[in-house]
């Protein structure tokens, strides 16, 4: 149902692979947003941490038929937050230069935007983080954190 409701050219998802490439299952987490009403995916957010948990990098998709109501926000900082609360100093994406939308969000929440010499259709976003107290007790103990949006 997601992929007939999202128009093909956003299927891009600005950059949704990893960098790191090497998939650790405790260091990537993706946050979906779900329609209570009828269960259909609404959209994701990605966030895949380095090893040493000082680096992340996201991505994001929200459906087409939906965009302009706040999910990509709301995705983003529940985003952050996690990135925070995991204690990375640190979270980039790319993002393909004619998604001005999601240039200025980054713009907005305070990424710094710059250039990808080797590829001019996107720009390299990353937001420093303030790191919280606590947060390398998972890394210390080389085993995953607990979600900190569980009940």
């Amino acid at each position: 149902m997601f992929g007939s409701r999202t128009n093909p050219a956003h299927l891009e998802f600005d950059h949704f692979e990893c960098l790191n490439c090497g998939l650790v299952v405790n260091q990537a987490m993706a946050l979906v947003a779900i329609n209570p009403a009828d269960g259909d995916m609404l959209g994701v957010v990605h966030i895949h941490a380095d090893p040493n948990y000082e680096k992340g990098e996201y991505a994001i998709l929200v459906r087409s038929d939906i965009k302009g109501r706040g999910l990509g926000w709301q995705l983003m900082h529940t985003m952050i937050q996690y990135a925070q609360w995991l204690g990375l100093r640190e979270i980039e994406g790319e993002v393909l230069n004619h998604n001005k939308i999601m240039l200025n969000m980054c713009d907005e929440l305070g990424f710094a935007i710059s250039s990808v010499p080797e590829n001019p259709g996107v720009s390299r976003v990353s937001l420093r983080l303030e790191r919280r107290s606590g947060a390398d007790e998972h890394v210390l103990s080389n085993s995953p954190p607990s979600n900190p949006f569980a009940h």
